[in-house]
């Protein structure tokens, strides 16, 4: 018997560049006993974690979601497909002497189908985004979703569009509940350290995978419009990877841009954080991606917007999944249209053009994001959620 609560997180990859909160929630739940058990760690500088605390079960090389996303339906239609590993971290997890097992988005447990109530632990998942939205189209992987939902004891989701969203899927409403991500509050005389420019322009960023979902080649086009719109020195900041790197960076080149706009690739969090903290404005203007028979994405939430609020930045973010939680237009920021470029544009200006709403509408962002989105409140939520479960009487 172990003296401490202990709780499994299993989760397919552990360290991805966007995944930040998962390391931080690890890393700061105080009295409980955290263990990871994944398919591949890395990022291993970025995200330093106790060796004897991690188990990696996967032996090959492609992580499981990875061979799965593109050939959704063609994998989940295939009873046993990939038997063997999801085997094997069932087997891990009844290893284990957790209290609890919580599960970091659907796309692994999802694949074990009734395999599933194979697990002698009580249960958890948090849904992230994608991990709910693909169920919208996809009915093989609703099914399994459901079934998935059937074995889990809470169901915690990360905004209210996610949780709405499961609902109308058929998510069991007494298992669900919401809590937020959130970000570390900095004081001020960091943040006045942090934001010492290196040049005068008036600097938008926006920290996103570069995939179609965040909706870059919009954003792009919309600036090349600010730029033409104002006398003023204005860049605009590009920070991840993904499969759209080489066709962002085209439609900047065709757009001659080049001086304007600025990919600086995947960086791990604190750079990312110095570089917001440098700039005036956060943006993400994610949209619906759709491909039938395929791939079904809304953004969750955006905590590049929380970060940047917290940081007293004015907010830009879109009338898209979560992020209208984040957002509230013309008070810490602009809601805008994620594909109309000429509002979008707008907001920009407004950014540029009045400096003084822009430093009120910071200051309502930072205070929002320490009411709703304080990193230390949050994680005693999940900590709380997580102790209830535990000792929740089985039915």
């Amino acid at each position: 018997m172990h003296n401490k609560t202990k709780i499994l997180f299993v989760q397919e990859v552990f360290g991805r560049l966007s995944e930040v909160f998962l390391y931080r929630m690890l890393t700061n739940m105080d009295d409980v006993d955290v263990h990871v058990l994944t398919g591949d760690y890395i990022n291993q500088q970025i995200f330093p974690f106790e060796p004897a605390k991690m188990t990696i079960w996967r032996e090959s090389k492609v992580p499981l979601s990875e061979k799965m996303f593109p050939l959704i339906r063609k994998v989940l239609r295939l009873q046993g497909s990939y038997s063997s590993e999801t085997t094997k971290v069932i087997a891990a997890i009844n290893r284990s002497d957790a209290d609890l097992v919580c599960f970091q988005f659907s796309s692994l447990p999802v694949l074990f189908g009734k395999e599933i109530e194979k697990i002698e632990k009580k249960c958890c998942v948090i849904h992230h985004g994608s991990d709910v939205n693909l169920a919208v189209e996809h009915k093989t992987y609703h099914k399994r979703l459901k079934i998935l939902w059937e074995k889990m004891d809470q169901i915690i989701f990360i905004s209210h569009f996610l949780m709405k969203t499961a609902l109308d899927l058929g998510c069991p409403k007494e298992k669900a509940t919401v809590i937020y991500l959130g970000v570390p509050l900095l004081s001020k005389d960091t943040i006045s350290r942090l934001r010492e420019k290196d040049n005068d322009r008036i600097r938008f960023i926006c920290v996103a995978r570069i995939v179609p979902v965040k909706n870059h080649l919009t954003l792009v086009k919309a600036f090349a419009e600010l730029v033409k719109a104002t006398d003023k020195e204005v860049e605009l900041l590009l920070i991840g990877s993904g499969e759209l790197e080489k066709r962002t960076q085209q439609t900047i080149k065709t757009l001659h841009m080049d001086r304007h706009i600025k990919m600086l690739g995947a960086m791990g969090n604190e750079q990312v954080l110095l570089e917001i903290a440098k700039s005036d404005c956060v943006i993400l203007i994610s949209n619906q991606y759709t491909v039938k028979g395929r791939i079904h994405q809304e953004e969750g939430l955006g905590l590049s917007l929380v970060e940047g609020g917290g940081m007293g930045l004015p907010m830009i973010g879109s009338r898209s999944g979560g992020i209208p939680e984040v957002v509230q237009d013309n008070i810490n920021g602009y809601l805008v249209d994620p594909m109309n470029i000429e509002e979008i544009k707008n907001a920009m200006i407004k950014i540029v053009n009045d400096p003084i709403k822009s430093t009120s509408m910071g200051e309502n962002a930072k205070a929002m994001v320490a009411t709703d989105f304080n990193l230390d409140i949050q994680i005693k939520k999940f900590r709380s959620m997580f102790m209830s479960i535990i000792q929740k009487d089985p039915e």
